[in-house]
């Protein structure tokens, strides 16, 4: 049989409401250097070469997720 190498997926919990922080924007959009929060984190797992995959987990009625472009992490994360 053959070997096969594990694959390794990065989980980011991304389902908050920012209802305790007191803004209208979900934390994981608020603006940090220009790009939502949830971006930059993101991206630093992306980078790692042992990740194979990035998964955001988003709060089933998130509709923030489509409105940022996500191009620049194409192919390596996903929600």
């Amino acid at each position: 049989m053959p070997r096969t190498t594990p694959r390794t997926y990065a989980l980011v919990p991304a389902a908050g409401q920012g209802t305790r922080m007191g803004d209208t924007l979900p934390k994981q959009y608020l603006a940090v250097a220009g790009l939502p929060m949830l971006r930059h984190s993101l991206a630093a797992l992306a980078a790692v070469a042992r990740v194979d995959r990035v998964i955001a987990i988003l709060a089933p009625d998130d509709a923030r997720w489509d409105a940022h472009d996500w191009s620049a992490l194409a192919g390596r994360v996903e929600a």
